[in-house]
């Protein structure tokens, strides 16, 4: 999910991170109508203080999708009387979520080792 390799998520897993994340916020599962057809692509969550995105089919990155979800999910966020979006951690080595992120709004406000941490005034 971070981008660093083609490890397959179990079942397990996967069930473990919707759970937590569906109780973490609203989440999201991102869908593309293609022929007609609702093909699953991704996942997103809404909350205070995360806004995690995946788009897991490498065939849909750099076409603009992430930053459609991402403007939905502020929206959303301004709709349901969140005033900011705060603590979101992106890995320095993640340089396509720092840019959707910062091209959307969200500021630096600190650095960990690891990662930096953003956050968006609604």
């Amino acid at each position: 999910s971070e981008g660093i390799d083609d490890r397959v998520y179990s079942m397990e897993e996967v069930n473990r991170m919707y759970s937590y994340l569906s109780q973490d916020g609203e989440l999201y599962f991102i869908e593309l109508c293609m022929n007609g057809d609702w093909i699953p692509i991704g996942d997103a969550t809404l909350s205070q203080t995360n806004l995690p995105i995946v788009i897991g089919n490498e065939g849909m990155w750099g076409q603009g999708i992430g930053k459609l979800v991402v403007n939905a999910l502020i929206e959303r966020a301004r709709t349901i009387g969140l005033e900011k979006i705060i603590n979101l951690k992106i890995y320095h080595y993640n340089e396509r979520s720092i840019k959707l992120y910062t091209s959307v709004g969200f500021k630096k406000v600190n650095d960990t080792e690891s990662a930096g941490v953003y956050e968006l005034e609604l």
